[in-house]
């Protein structure tokens, strides 16, 4: 449908003159940024409930609107979701520095040394050999290291920030990045931890973070053929597993994962043990781990 003819049935069904402007199409997410998701909630819980005054609303079907894309599959491992935590984190800070909020406060931004590791261990996973999995081992705990110094300096960025932020209480872009902040270091220290387990042996943890975008998210068990011994290899950066150790898992010895993944998983070790670990750990876990206590949640 040309744009002309799109515009002029938004104005008919938004009740417009025809002769006076449509608004932009970006009016409405920039009137969502600028309010806020709170005030936005509050505005749908209202025209809901006007519309069932009403009557116009019965409430008994939902209509959704969605897009199926084609995609290249991204299996999540510890190493990758710690580097994009590292580079979240960098714009974060530079963000709230833009804003007037510390400014002194020194930070570097670890996120293209983080890459560096991210490109060696996909490298060292195309060689297939047990010298190969100790390599991810020693890069995965290198990227914790960058992890844990830049979680360190975020940590004086946000104390810094929550003091500015109490002298403009009405910046509330200044307030969502703090709150932004909180949320990103206390997923960082969950990764943290993971990647401990992980090098520790323990290759099963209950409840175990997949995304930063979408902290909920939860990984599908693999529903295929029991895997043969030949597809099995014992030592790859897992981060997600499923349910049962007989289920057919991408691996670095499946020409066919491998062609769709850029990071591939492995089965359970068999010297790991059966039950998963929880989050949050035991404080005594927490003290020998080397996390800090401020972004333990």
């Amino acid at each position: 449908m040309p744009r002309g003819r799109r515009l002029d049935l938004l104005a008919a069904f938004c009740r417009i003159p025809l002769d006076q402007p449509v608004p932009h199409p970006t009016t409405l997410s920039k009137l969502v940024g600028r309010a806020g998701p709170g005030v936005i909630d509050q505005l749908n819980h209202a025209l809901l409930g006007k519309l069932a005054a009403d009557k116009l609303l019965r409430g008994r079907k939902l209509r959704v609107d969605t897009t199926v894309v084609e995609a290249d599959i991204d299996y999540p491992t510890d190493a990758d979701l710690l580097e994009g935590a590292v580079r979240k984190l960098g714009g974060l800070v530079r963000r709230v520095k833009a804003q007037g909020a510390a400014t002194r406060t020194r930070f570097r931004d670890r996120g293209r040394a983080a890459g560096r590791r991210i490109r060696q261990l996909s490298h060292a996973l195309r060689r297939r050999s047990g010298q190969a999995m100790a390599e991810v081992d020693r890069l995965t705990g290198e990227v914790a290291g960058l992890a844990r110094q830049t979680v360190r300096q975020v940590e004086a960025v946000r104390r810094n920030a929550r003091r500015a932020l109490g002298r403009r209480p009405q910046d509330g872009r200044l307030g969502r990045l703090v709150g932004e902040l909180d949320e990103t270091i206390g997923h960082t220290g969950r990764l943290l931890w993971q990647a401990d387990q992980r090098l520790a042996g323990n290759r099963v943890i209950a409840d175990r973070l997949v995304s930063l975008a979408d902290p909920d998210a939860r990984p599908i068990p693999a529903r295929s053929a029991r895997a043969s011994p030949a597809r099995r290899p014992s030592s790859a950066t897992p981060c997600c597993w499923p349910k049962t150790s007989a289920a057919l898992s991408p691996t670095t010895s499946s020409s066919r994962a491998t062609r769709r993944t850029r990071h591939n998983w492995s089965p359970q070790s068999p010297a790991s043990p059966r039950s998963p670990v929880a989050w949050p750990p035991p404080w005594s876990a927490i003290a020998g781990s080397g996390l800090l206590p401020t972004i333990v949640s």
